[in-house]
C-alpha cells in the first residue's frame, strides 16, 4: 500500500481542509498521514476516528534549517511515496523537506490564483516548482493564475474542482427545525458561509440585504462562519436596524442543516477566490446561486442558468438579483434544478476523488519508469 503525507497548517473547518479530509478518507487504497505544521484543529478528530494518523509539529514562524531537518527526518522514517502539500506556506515547507527526504512524488494543491503573494515567495514558489511532480489547480481560474504569477508549466498544472458531498440528502428534515430555531418564518432566506473577514464581502451583503427590505421585501440572512470581522458586522447589523433580518451564527460544522434553510446562496467576495467549497455545497442541496466575478466562481455559477455574477462590492447589483429570485418562482425553481444538475455533472465528491485517484497513481507510474530505467 502506497503512503501519502499530506501537509497542512491546520485541520480548522474550511474548504482546503475538509479537501484533504474527504481525499484521506475517501481513498481507502492508500495509507494517509495528516502533518499540520502548527497545530491540530476541528477536522483532525474527525481523521483520528477513523484511525487516520494526525501528527502536529507546533512549527511557527520563518522557516528553519532545523524545522526542515525534523520533517525531512520524518519522511525519510516513514518512507512515505507521496507527500501532497496543501496551502501556500504548507507547500513551501513540504517541499522542502520531501526534497530532502528524496520522497518521490511531490504534489502541490493550490487554492488561490497567489495574486497578492509577496515576491519573494512567488520566487520561492517558482524555484520550488522544478522538483514538483505535478499541480492540482482548484478551478481553471486558479491555473491561469498560477501561470500568470509563479509561471509554472500549464503541462505540470491539473485542473481538479473542489467537490461536495451531497447536502440535499445529508440535511433531509432540517429545513423546517432550522428555519423554526430562528424565527424565519416564510421570509426568503439567502445564506453565505465562510470566514468573517473583509474579501469575503460579507458587508456588502448586508447593505444589500438592507436595501431589499427597504423595497418592502420580506427577505432574511443568515450568515454562518468566524474571524476577525464578527464584531464590526455585528456593530452594523445594529446600526442598520437589521437585528431581526440578518443573523450571525459563528461558526458551524453542520453545514447540511445550516444550507437546509436557505432558498439561495450568497458569495459576495470581493478580491480572491479559487474556487469556493461552499458553492459547491450550495449547488448540491439545489439552491440558486449569487457571486461575485472573482476567481474561479464563474466555473460553478453559470450567470443566467443557476444563478448569477456580480460585480465585487456592488451591494446594489446584490440586491437587484435577491429581489429577481424572490419574485420569480418559476425562474428560482429552475435556477435551483439547474445548480443540482451541475454540481451532478461536475462537483461531486466521486468525481473528484476519481481524478486524485488517476493522479496518484499516474505520477507513481512514471516514478517505476523512471526507477526501471536506472
Amino acid at each position: 500500500m502506497k503512503k501519502i503525507c499530506h501537509v497542512v497548517d491546520r485541520l480548522n473547518i474550511g474548504g482546503l481542509e475538509k479537501t484533504l479530509v474527504a481525499i484521506a478518507l475517501g481513498l481507502g487504497e492508500y495509507e494517509h498521514h495528516v502533518w499540520c505544521l502548527d497545530t491540530n484543529g476541528p477536522l483532525g478528530s474527525v481523521l483520528q476516528s477513523r484511525n487516520v494518523e494526525v501528527r502536529k509539529f507546533g512549527l511557527k514562524g520563518p522557516i528553519s534549517f532545523s524545522s526542515i531537518r525534523l520533517l525531512a527526518e520524518g519522511m525519510s522514517k516513514e518512507r512515505f511515496d507521496i507527500v501532497h502539500s496543501h496551502g501556500l506556506y504548507p507547500s513551501i515547507w513540504a517541499r522542502l523537506s520531501a526534497m530532502a527526504a528524496h520522497v518521490p512524488v511531490k504534489i502541490d494543491h493550490i487554492q488561490n490564483t497567489y495574486t497578492q503573494v509577496p515576491f519573494i515567495d512567488k520566487l520561492k514558489l517558482l524555484a520550488l516548482s522544478y522538483s514538483t511532480t505535478k499541480f492540482v489547480a482548484v478551478a481553471e481560474a486558479v491555473k491561469r493564475g498560477v501561470m500568470e504569477n509563479i509561471k509554472i508549466s500549464a503541462s505540470k498544472i491539473e485542473v481538479i474542482y473542489n467537490s461536495s458531498i451531497d447536502m440535499k440528502a445529508e440535511s433531509s428534515g432540517a429545513r423546517k427545525i432550522f428555519r423554526e430555531e430562528l424565527g424565519l418564518g416564510k421570509s426568503f432566506v439567502v445564506m453565505s458561509i465562510g470566514r468573517l473577514e473583509k474579501l469575503k464581502g460579507h458587508s456588502f451583503l448586508i447593505d444589500a440585504v438592507k436595501s431589499c427590505r427597504d423595497d418592502d421585501i420580506d427577505v432574511k440572512c443568515v450568515i454562518a462562519g468566524s474571524g476577525p470581522e464578527s464584531d464590526e458586522l455585528k456593530k452594523k447589523i445594529a446600526g442598520l436596524g437589521l437585528e431581526e433580518a440578518v443573523f450571525l451564527l459563528g461558526a458551524r460544522s453542520d453545514i447540511a442543516t445550516v444550507l437546509s434553510g436557505a432558498d439561495a446562496f450568497i458569495q459576495p467576495s470581493t478580491l480572491i477566490e479559487g474556487l469556493p467549497l461552499v458553492l459547491a455545497e450550495g449547488a448540491s442541496m439545489g439552491l440558486p446561486l449569487i457571486a461575485t466575478s472573482v476567481g474561479g466562481n464563474a466555473e460553478i455559477v453559470e450567470d443566467g442558468k443557476n444563478g448569477f455574477i456580480v460585480h465585487p462590492k456592488d451591494p446594489e447589483a446584490i440586491a437587484d438579483k435577491i429581489v429577481f429570485l424572490a419574485r420569480h418562482p418559476f425562474e428560482f425553481k429552475e435556477m435551483g434544478e439547474a445548480s443540482r444538475k451541475i454540481w451532478q455533472d461536475k462537483f461531486t465528491r466521486e468525481r473528484m476523488l476519481q481524478k486524485i485517484r488517476g493522479l496518484y497513481d499516474g505520477c507513481m507510474r512514471k516514478w517505476d519508469v523512471v526507477m526501471a530505467e536506472r
